[in-house]
């Protein structure tokens, strides 16, 4: 049986499943780099959130995350919407960076 997680006055366990879907269905996933960076910036975030991402499951236009809450400090309308925006950011850094590389390549050829 899985463990309880208990606080002062309290004990709970909860798990929360959502989907994030890339804007206008692009095949994002299928790069393998977009997928190191999510995986990447979710184990960030477990400490920084009290939460521990128990599988990511990538498709090739959406992602699934079963997240468990470790405190109730944190609801699931804050920790969700944070860390989409975590890391959608760093998948924009990450693409802006590339595009940046290969455009500074076609100026110097």
């Amino acid at each position: 049986m899985d463990e309880l997680e208990k606080s002062a006055h309290k004990i709970f366990k909860l798990k929360y499943h959502f989907v994030f879907c890339v804007k206008y269905r692009k095949d994002m996933f299928l790069n393998n780099n977009y997928c190191e960076t999510f995986t990447y910036t979710c184990k960030q975030m477990e400490a920084r959130y009290s939460m521990k991402f128990e599988t990511i499951g990538f498709d090739e236009d959406h992602v699934h995350f079963l997240v468990e809450s470790l405190t109730t400090t944190y609801s699931a309308c804050k920790n969700i919407p944070s860390c989409k925006k975590y890391n959608c950011k760093r998948a924009f850094q990450n693409t802006f960076r590339n595009k940046r590389r290969t455009l500074s390549w076609r100026i110097l050829e």
